[in-house]
């Protein structure tokens, strides 16, 4: 179970970081 828990939250912090990246990309472009 630890162990789902530890996949969930890496799957998270994966998907956060891409949206991060995302953002910061975008922003040049235009402010949101």
């Amino acid at each position: 179970m630890l162990a789902s828990i530890l996949l969930y939250g890496f799957e998270v912090d994966r998907l956060s970081l891409v949206y991060l990246v995302s953002v910061l990309l975008g922003r040049g472009s235009k402010i949101w």
